[in-house]
């Protein structure tokens, strides 16, 4: 099941990039909260909940505020400013 979920990471990474897919990261409590009480019998408690509506909720607003912010047409843009790429020709 582990080498699955990398699988399917590395691919959403290579697919969308980092800037588009790291958000993702924040939701892996929820899905694992969420089949612990599905799949374990796991009990909820409030602040679980709370947890479970606010992760999703914050990462809405970033991704929404991230496109907001992006120049049109510039993909990863923050990663591009921040990193240079090197000069690698020979003349």
């Amino acid at each position: 099941m582990t080498i699955l979920g990398y699988g399917l990471w590395y691919w959403a990474l290579g697919h969308d990039g980092i800037s588009r897919i790291g958000l993702v990261q924040f939701l892996q409590p929820v899905s694992g909260t969420l089949l612990a009480w599905a799949l374990l019998d796991e009990r909820l408690t409030g602040s679980m909940l709370l947890a479970t509506i606010l992760i999703p909720l914050g990462v809405g607003i970033a991704s929404t505020a991230r496109e907001a912010f992006r120049p049109a047409g510039d993909d990863d843009y923050p990663v591009q400013r921040a990193v240079k790429q090197p000069n690698l020709t020979r003349e």
